[in-house]
C-alpha cells in the first residue's frame, strides 16, 4: 500500500489540511506529523488520517527544557518577557533556529517508533525545518519522493507491497 507522510513544521503559515484532503481523494493512506500545533480548521474538509501531534514532545525535548529554564531565569532578572511563555520566547530565537531541524528529527524518531521509513512512498514537507525528517527517511528508503506539495500522479503509483 502506498502511504504519504505530511510533515507540518509550521514554517510557511499554511495548513496541511488541503494537502491531506488531496491525498485522500487519491485513495492514499495519510500520516500527518504535526509540529505546528494548529488544531484542524472547522470548515476544512473532514479527512480521516493518522495524526501525530508532536508539538508537546518538541517542547519537552531536553534541549528545549534547559533553554526554556534559562529564558525563565533571565526574564526574572530583567523583568522582560512576562507577557509571553518561555517557549514562545525560545522558539523565536536565532539559536533555536539553528538546532530546530535536529530537534524535530529526534522528536519525530522517538514519537513514531512504530512507523518505519520504508512505510512511505512520498514525504510532503511544509518548511525547511522538516527537511531533516525527509533526509533521514530518504537515507533508509531511497525510492521515496520528497516535495512541498502532494504530487499530482499519486493515483497512478503502483503498490509496493
Amino acid at each position: 500500500m502506498t502511504r504519504i507522510l505530511l510533515v507540518d513544521a509550521g514554517g510557511r503559515g499554511t495548513s496541511m489540511s488541503s494537502q491531506a484532503a488531496r491525498a485522500k481523494r487519491s485513495g492514499i493512506g495519510v500520516v500527518l506529523a504535526d509540529f505546528a500545533g494548529i488544531p484542524p480548521q472547522p470548515n476544512a474538509a473532514r479527512v480521516e488520517l493518522q495524526r501525530i501531534d508532536l508539538r508537546g514532545a518538541e517542547q519537552r525535548h531536553p534541549v528545549n527544557r534547559s533553554a526554556m529554564a534559562m529564558v525563565r531565569i533571565a526574564g526574572r532578572f530583567t523583568g522582560r518577557g512576562r507577557d509571553r511563555s518561555s517557549w514562545e520566547i525560545w522558539a523565536e530565537t536565532k539559536t533555536y533556529g539553528y538546532v530546530r531541524s535536529w530537534v524535530v528529527w529526534r522528536v519525530f524518531r522517538h514519537e513514531t517508533a512504530g512507523i518505519g521509513p520504508a512505510d512511505f512512498s512520498h514525504v510532503v514537507i511544509s518548511s525547511a525545518d522538516a527537511r531533516a525528517i525527509a533526509w533521514h527517511i530518504s537515507r533508509v528508503n531511497p525510492d521515496v519522493t520528497i516535495s512541498y506539495s502532494v504530487p499530482t500522479d499519486l493515483g497512478s503509483t503502483p503498490d509496493t507491497n
